[in-house]
Formats: C-alpha cells, structure tokens, sequence
C-alpha cells in the first residue's frame, strides 16, 4: 500500500505510535537526547525495538534501517525515521559529556525540531 494511503488509512496509530516513541525518549526541558544516554540504556533500546512490529504494520517501513537492516544503531534509525513521516526533523550538534569514568567524551546532541 502507498505510503501516503497509510497515513490516512491509519492516522491514529501512527500518531500513537509516535506519542509512545516520544514519551520513551523523555528528553530533557529542550527536546533533546545525546547519544552517549542512548547507548547506555539498554532498558530504552529494548521499548523502542519493541515498537518494530507496529511500525511494520502502520507504515510503509521499507525505507526504516532500525527495522530491516543490521544496522549498528537501530533504534536511532527508527527514531529517525518515525519523526521523519511525521515532518520532524533531528538536529545533531557534537557536544562535550561526562562519561561513566568522569572523563569529558565528544558525543552527538540530538535535538527535534
């Protein structure tokens, strides 16, 4: 089915499943996430994987690395692209964290625009 037959076809659980992703994500006061908090919860990689099956269903997911490919980072990659069919975009800035070891690490800021 066409894309754009989906996302009228099934408007309400794609938005449902964009309001689960983003409350998953639970960013901080500027909607943003670093990378480095991502790949540390495992407990947050494991809600958004789970979320594979529906986007499978309610969207034309060929196009979703997260979901097909063996990708490094799938969850960024259904992040990416849940956001994208819903026209928002992420902005990525290099910042400076504080790594486990109390040492300063370069890391990605994603913000959602």
């Amino acid at each position: 089915m066409p894309d754009i037959l989906r996302s009228l076809k099934f408007e309400n659980q794609r938005k449902e499943i964009l309001d689960k992703l983003l409350d998953i994500i639970k960013f901080k006061d500027d909607n943003s996430f670093t990378l480095m908090d991502l790949d540390a919860n495992l407990e947050l990689q494991n809600k958004i994987m789970e979320l594979s099956p529906d986007i499978k269903k309610y969207y034309s997911a060929s196009s979703c690395r997260g979901v097909h490919d063996n990708c490094k980072r799938p969850c960024l990659g259904i992040i990416r692209f849940v956001l994208k069919q819903h026209g928002m975009k992420l902005d990525t800035v290099e910042v400076n964290a504080m790594a486990d070891n109390n040492k300063l690490r370069r890391t990605p800021k994603y913000t959602i625009l």
